[in-house]
């Protein structure tokens, strides 16, 4: 992948995470099983899609292996979310 390419997609993973960490700090809590599905998904497009994106894009791994490492995540990261809101 070309360098600038690379350089790129870091700033749009940083964007993402700031915007991700601003968001989960202004909602300190979640009352409800959408609210707590929705913080889920902003931990996972702001942590861990992006953290695996600079991942992906160091290795010679095609972008599928990505697509199915981060659904993954997406799904554990939306039902913890769902489990945390429940346990209260």
């Amino acid at each position: 992948m070309h360098a600038n390419i690379r350089v790129l997609g870091q700033a749009i993973r940083d964007s993402a995470a700031s915007v991700c960490w601003q968001e989960s700090v202004a909602v300190p809590r979640s009352d409800g099983f959408v609210s707590s599905a929705f913080l889920g998904f902003l931990v996972w497009i702001g942590f861990l899609a992006t953290l695996g994106l600079t991942a992906h894009m160091y290795s010679e791994k095609p972008l599928s292996i990505y697509v199915m490492d981060a659904g993954y995540q997406l799904a554990y990261a939306v039902v913890m979310g769902v489990i945390l809101a429940v346990w209260r």
